[in-house]
């Protein structure tokens, strides 16, 4: 089916020269998850292109963002209050308790995707604005194996916040999140753990502002 090619697509591309996954890429089936990247080495592909030129490429996504109206994206909402426990490549616990009575963003992202180093960046951005208390992690939505591709993702992009890589339940849609099938997906949180917004595929750093806002006042 497509969604099972799609892993295949990537190496198949990488070998042939072209140009990797583009923007939005839809996360492969459980059993795939993490191995795009090892049949990238495989055929002789240069892997995630971790390094790029940041600039043209949030331009290439705004003019997407900009193509037709703003339509919040927050159907895709999970109600209530997820708990949720990951452990941060430094060894540190992410969870909602020790995040509680913070405003917390979660990104889920993967490293061989190009959208979610756009996320990730502006994320970066938005934590040097805020001068108020505000939570934010990275969660990989990739296999513990690929923790060494994730901490060269987080050195590389020098990110000024954690990333944890995701749970067994978390990769199965059995997560406390719920079904994520799109990389990279924004999550905000009140400071009571609520879910205020989701937000998948490309977005623009004003809409993540606005929803921290939404979050802070919902709280």
């Amino acid at each position: 089916s497509p969604r099972e090619r799609r892993g295949e697509q990537f190496a198949e591309g990488e070998a042939a020269g072209g140009q990797g996954p583009p923007l939005l890429v839809r996360a492969s089936p459980r059993e795939r998850r993490g191995e795009q990247f090892a049949e990238g080495e495989a055929a002789g592909g240069q892997g995630p292109p971790f390094l790029i030129v940041v600039s043209a490429l949030a331009a290439l996504v705004i003019a997407g963002c900009a193509s037709g109206p703003y339509r919040p994206a927050d159907d895709a909402r999970a109600p209530g209050r997820p708990h949720y426990e990951y452990v941060a490549l430094d060894g540190k616990s992410l969870s909602s308790e020790s995040n509680r009575g913070k405003v917390t963003v979660i990104a889920v992202i993967a490293t061989y995707d190009l959208g979610s180093q756009v996320v990730v960046r502006q994320l970066a951005e938005i934590k040097a604005r805020q001068r108020r208390a505000l939570s934010m992690f990275g969660l990989v939505l990739e296999p513990p194996k690929n923790a060494p591709l994730a901490e060269a993702f987080a050195a590389t992009l020098e990110l000024p916040f954690p990333l944890a890589m995701a749970d067994q339940a978390t990769l199965e849609a059995g997560g406390p999140f719920g079904a994520i099938d799109t990389v990279p997906t924004t999550i905000v949180l009140s400071k009571d753990g609520t879910e205020i917004w989701r937000h998948q595929g490309a977005v623009l750093a004003s809409e993540i502002e606005e929803a921290i806002e939404r979050a802070r006042k919902a709280s």
